[in-house]
């Protein structure tokens, strides 16, 4: 973790560095801003004399749309054309001098490539006219890109697509509109092909080798004067969707290659064309580089000069704490206390005069910490003096058992060895947990015992899992509960058994008590402490709530064929860590 400076550093460092900062702040922020503002400003007159131009290339394109919107409703009103799309003319010499009729609507305008028509019943022309008869089922490529463009309106263009004539490829951006007799019947669709090289000579400048796109009313594509990145067309796109009303305006925009591009729009309000300019970011940056250097240069030499004098007044500032440095690193308790300064009348004599009084009260503190840390040790004999006890107990257990071995009590003997090992278990040198074997070998003792009390009438069986046999336990978790099994299960009876049971599930350990005794008596849950399984039970709950949590604890039920069954659950212990 990333300490705090202010913590970790001289001051004299930190407030030079941090002055020095603030100044190289400065510096770099108003050459930033001055930069900015540059930018700005190239930015705005770019954009002022960009839209100047792409309006004047907009009245071009203006005439061009118009022109062939015209000439495209004029031919799509032909009777004659309607007859033949109809089927209602199928004179040959007719159909030759509509066909010549509209060859000459080709040749005689240049920026017509070709016309084609479509419709169901499409008449026979040769494969190298420029007048094309087609079907509206046919499944060609042109056909489809025609059909979606006009799906939805009378008359619409299409983006720039490559037409083959004369085994050769032609670049085109088509208009096409819909065909209707007098009575509003649809026959057919009539496709102007406008040659795009046409279109893009109205778009550049031989002096401005732009990168500019044209967009249609409906914010769709047309064609570009250059393959450049089409991603910041498309989000042009989507921003003249939303915004309709937007009739020109600037953009600044990154590509899909990270690249930023200026973007200049202008829209025409005759034909509602969007027409695109392009320009790369770094071309806008240009021009600014020298005035920069200049900046810098001027920051850096304001910088050293400032530097010079924050650190002569650093120095001065920090000569007190210097002082106090010193002197707190040549304290020491078994010497004579160095008095600081008293000519400072500011913070810095504050902070002596209370280095002082600090000293002093160590000074005391320290003396009473001796006196303490003598009472402590005092208090640590008599504890290890209350630990002897226990183990006197056990020892004199021991000697009693050697006595009962001599007078051949061998009942009481065996009685005071299993005693005594419990009393070993028990202690277990002051552990709050024990492994479960040791806990089991703790309720053999005690069952031992009882067993020789019931004259070799208490019979019990032990099944632990092998998994579970190293795991841990809180000590004297099982004693009482097998205490209340002997106790109150078995009162009154000559005979009894005891199962336990201890497994692993679910990453839990699950221990079962079950005893063929009385069983529970109604109600129990709602007797007081003392009469529903004395404070043995409540120890243990006590205990386990305490140590894992309320999920772990002991449950309590009846036999379905009689006695009870006490069921504790605790959680897996590995290690005592």
């Amino acid at each position: 973790m990333t300490r705090n400076p202010f913590k970790k550093y001289r001051i004299d460092y930190l407030y030079f560095t941090a002055f020095a900062g603030i100044i190289l702040l400065l510096i770099v922020s108003s050459t930033w801003l001055s930069v900015r503002y540059m930018t700005r400003q190239n930015e705005d007159n770019a954009a002022y004399y960009q839209q100047r131009l792409l309006h004047e290339t907009n009245k071009q394109l203006d005439l061009l749309a118009r022109s062939m919107d015209q000439q495209s409703l004029n031919i799509s009103r032909n009777s004659d054309l309607q007859d033949v799309i109809t089927g209602r003319n199928t004179d040959p010499i007719k159909i030759r001098l509509l066909l010549d009729w509209l060859s000459d609507q080709v040749y005689s305008t240049s920026e017509i490539h070709s016309i084609y028509i479509y419709s169901d019943r499409p008449a026979y022309t040769g494969a190298t006219s420029p007048i094309q008869f087609k079907s509206l089922q046919e499944t060609d490529p042109d056909t489809q890109l025609m059909l979606t463009t006009i799906e939805h309106a009378e008359s619409a263009w299409t983006p720039e697509h490559t037409l083959i004539r004369y085994e050769q490829k032609k670049q085109v951006v088509s208009i096409n509109r819909k065909i209707y007799l007098n009575s509003g019947q649809f026959i057919g669709v009539l496709t102007l092909n406008v040659d795009a090289e046409a279109i893009r000579g109205l778009m550049s400048e031989p002096s401005n080798p732009a990168n500019r796109n044209l967009l249609d009313s409906g914010g769709r594509f047309l064609m570009a004067t250059s393959n450049f990145d089409q991603g910041v067309v498309s989000l042009t796109q989507n921003l003249l969707a939303r915004n309709p009303e937007l009739s020109n305006g600037k953009l600044k925009m990154n590509t899909d290659k990270d690249v930023s591009v200026f973007v200049v729009w202008e829209r025409s309000f005759t034909t509602g064309w969007v027409l695109l300019e392009l320009t790369p970011w770094s071309e806008m940056k240009q021009g600014t580089g020298d005035i920069v250097r200049v900046l810098v240069w001027i920051g850096l030499v304001v910088m050293i000069i400032a530097m010079g004098v924050t650190l002569l007044i650093s120095r001065q500032f920090t000569k007190p704490l210097r002082k106090m440095t010193q002197l707190m690193s040549k304290f020491d308790l078994e010497r004579e206390t160095i008095k600081v300064p008293n000519d400072y009348s500011n913070e810095f004599g504050h902070v002596f005069r209370g280095y002082n009084r600090l000293t002093e009260r160590i000074l005391q503190l320290v003396h009473e910490l001796e006196d303490q840390h003598k009472l402590q040790r005092e208090t640590e004999v008599r504890a290890l003096q209350a630990m002897i006890n226990p183990h006197f107990l056990y020892n004199t257990l021991d000697q009693i058992n050697w006595m009962a071995i001599e007078a051949r009590q061998n009942e009481i003997s065996r009685a005071l060895a299993l005693l005594g090992k419990m009393l070993r278990i028990g202690l277990s040198n002051g552990a709050t947990l024990i492994h479960i074997h040791e806990e089991i070998a703790h309720i053999e003792c005690y069952l031992g015992i009882q067993n020789i009390r019931w004259d070799n009438q208490l019979q019990y069986t032990i099944e632990v899992d092998p998994t579970c046999s190293d795991l841990y336990i809180p000590k004297m978790t099982l004693q009482p509960l097998v205490e209340n099994a002997v106790v109150h299960g078995f009162n009154g009876q000559t005979s009894g058994h005891i199962q336990i049971v201890v497994k692993q599930e679910v990453g839990d350990v699950w221990i079962r008590i079950s005893d063929n005794g009385a069983g529970l008596r109604n109600g129990w849950e709602d007797a007081r402490p003392r009469t529903r399984g004395g404070y043995g039970l409540r120890n243990v709950r006590e205990r386990l709530k305490s140590l894992f949590g309320s999920e772990y604890t002991v449950q309590l039920e009846s036999g379905a064929s009689g006695g009870t069954h006490a069921i504790v659950h605790i959680p897996v212990i590995s290690s005592t860590n």
